[in-house]
């Protein structure tokens, strides 16, 4: 599995859950994850040529030249995976990188 795919999978579903998902403590009333996606199904696709289009071309990253390099594309396995995490801190009302049992990303994409 390319490391490139499955980073691009999780920012894409919190990116779509970005502008109605209140960080950090308090009130966790915005949509729900399913409710982000039913209303913006587009915007993964959008990100992802965004960024497709940055690596086609080469860019600067802070002090940093990337090269022109390969397109990427989504993985719905990893999509699954970072819908499942997005479901669970919503319904359990935390945000984090680890899950609310301790896992890593790489241990829910294993799963």
């Amino acid at each position: 599995m390319s490391k490139h795919l499955f980073f691009l999978s999780i920012p894409i579903i919190f990116l779509s859950l970005a502008c109605s998902f209140p960080f950090g403590e308090g009130d966790f009333s915005g949509p729900s994850p399913d409710e982000a996606i039913e209303t913006n199904e587009d915007d993964p696709i959008i990100m992802l040529q965004l960024v497709n289009d940055l690596r086609e071309k080469g860019c600067q990253c802070g002090d940093k030249y990337v090269p022109p390099t390969s397109p990427l594309r989504l993985h719905e396995r990893l999509n699954q995976t970072a819908l499942i995490h997005a479901r669970d801190m919503y319904t359990k009302q935390f945000f984090g990188h680890r899950g609310n049992d301790g896992s890593r990303v790489s241990d829910r994409a294993e799963r």
